[in-house]
């Protein structure tokens, strides 16, 4: 994706990072699993972005610049808004619409009213700008790689 118009995905509001992961106990040992909230929210965002259009063949390869725009749903309290970052990310890595979280260059998240996030996470991508700084490490990166 370059100079391209940016990349809009309409996600559900995103659980906190506290309510990902859950663990049990048992005797002998202590098992940590996906919270079932957390899978029902992955189920749901799958959906919403295959009904994204173009989302296939717009992908971001690298560093790339991130809005996440938040409206929690009526009835729920807001929480902390970086805690509802990391599985935004994370669902964008896994279904590869990033190529990794950690080319995030940018990031802006925001409350918002309903009419900007729909759905209730509304996700505006952008590929990061070149800088000479940047040309220049992915040189180093590869004459390191070539040695």
């Amino acid at each position: 994706m370059t100079n391209a118009a940016p990349l809009i995905i309409d996600l559900p509001y995103p659980p906190s990072v506290n309510k990902i992961w859950r663990s049990a106990s048992a005797l002998s040992q202590k098992r940590v699993y996906l919270a079932p909230s957390y899978l029902h929210w992955k189920k749901h965002a799958d959906a919403l972005l295959m009904s994204t259009r173009g989302w296939m063949v717009r992908k971001i390869a690298g560093p790339f610049s991130i809005d996440i725009d938040l409206c929690p749903p009526p009835k729920q309290q807001r929480g902390d808004l970086d805690n509802r970052i990391k599985a935004v990310l994370d669902f964008l890595q896994r279904c590869t619409v990033i190529a990794n979280d950690k080319d995030c260059q940018r990031l802006v998240a925001q409350w918002v009213e309903k009419s900007a996030a729909p759905q209730g996470c509304r996700v505006t991508l952008r590929p990061a700008p070149l800088t000479v700084n940047r040309i220049l490490r992915t040189a180093a990166e590869r004459l390191e790689a070539a040695e």
